[in-house]
């Protein structure tokens, strides 16, 4: 290849790739405190912390933070953002329950789980609203509106953890 040929490609590559735009630096984590962060759009982050009762929202760009759900949560461990809402698995007294905040961190509902499981931090929203998580003898309930049905049945553990991955998160 002659020089002009490489000057035009270096040229050409750089032009697609000031294009793109600039992403901004920083750190896109994972966990915080031992605690799985989950990513909404390209810009925002949410993670509940240890002994808070709300959700920490971070926008990635501007570094501010702003907490959500205070007044609503009790004990969150698990946030996952899905068609406009948040889902937070949260315990109050032992009972566990899903509650579901708007963006700003109004209550929309809440999806008790005493019943179904012992583990609200394990699951996954999928579209329309509907609910996966690990239930009693290593089956994985669906739950839509106040139906559940069994989704799979899988091999009983004592490690939970199988939907995390499955909701795209951590």
């Amino acid at each position: 290849m002659n020089r002009a040929c490489i000057a035009r490609a270096a040229l050409a590559a750089l032009t697609m790739l000031s294009a793109c735009g600039r992403r901004p630096s920083g750190i896109q984590p994972i966990f915080v405190e031992g605690r799985a962060v989950t990513i909404s759009g390209d810009s925002l982050y949410a993670v509940t912390l240890s002994g808070r009762p709300n959700v920490l929202l971070r926008n990635i760009r501007t570094g501010r933070a702003r907490e959500v759900g205070a007044g609503q949560l009790h004990s969150p461990a698990h946030v996952q953002w899905s068609e406009g809402v948040w889902y937070v698995s949260d315990v109050e007294d032992g009972k566990p329950e899903i509650v579901v905040l708007a963006p700003d961190g109004a209550l929309r509902r809440r999806i008790g789980l005493d019943q179904v499981t012992a583990t609200p931090h394990q699951f996954a929203v999928l579209p329309g609203g509907r609910v996966v998580l690990e239930g009693r003898g290593g089956k994985l309930v669906e739950l839509q509106g106040n139906a559940a049905k069994t989704f799979a049945v899988t091999e009983p553990s004592n490690r939970t953890g199988l939907l995390i991955a499955a909701s795209g998160g951590v």
